[in-house]
């Protein structure tokens, strides 16, 4: 099994994100880019991680396995805006597609969001530092990897104090 904390936009390392590590322990950290930070993630905690539209390093998009899963890991930016949710919509089916993945990440909208397409499960963490959701809360998400299935999937909300 492995705890698995998945964080996007973050744009820089701050208090919050270094508390919300130290809160859930992950044994994984999945960053869909914005990190806007050249400094290494995280010493000791294994870190999958892509560039967003504002960072200068990294790759745009990374494939691999955690326990036997593949995993799609994205920014998003290359889908355009959350706010053309036709084109939003078709351009995350089209990365399913290409892919084929059992979980895809992406971020960029910095408002989370959980769904299924194709039989995919698809996670988009929100934002820990801007975020844009109705509930103007940061967010991320936490799940475990068991048996070649996700178990305790959830969206976590962040006081602002915090």
């Amino acid at each position: 099994m492995k705890k698995v904390l998945s964080v996007s936009d973050t744009h820089g390392v701050n208090e919050r994100w270094l508390k919300i590590i130290d809160l859930e322990k992950p044994d994984i950290i999945l960053h869909s880019g914005d990190h806007c930070t050249e400094k290494k993630f995280m010493d000791g905690i294994a870190t999958y991680w892509v560039a967003g539209n504002n960072d200068h390093l990294g790759n745009e998009i990374e494939c691999f396995m955690i326990e036997n899963m593949q995993f799609v890991l994205l920014h998003g930016h290359q889908c355009g805006s959350r706010w053309d949710n036709q084109r939003w919509k078709e351009c995350l089916v089209a990365y399913v597609k290409k892919f084929k993945p059992n979980v895809m990440v992406y971020g960029h909208s910095h408002i989370q969001e959980l769904d299924l397409i194709d039989n995919v499960i698809t996670i988009n963490p929100g934002s820990l530092q801007l975020p844009r959701n109705q509930e103007n809360l940061p967010t991320y998400a936490t799940f475990e990897v068991v048996d070649k299935k996700l178990a305790n999937l959830k969206i976590n909300f962040v006081s602002k104090k915090d």
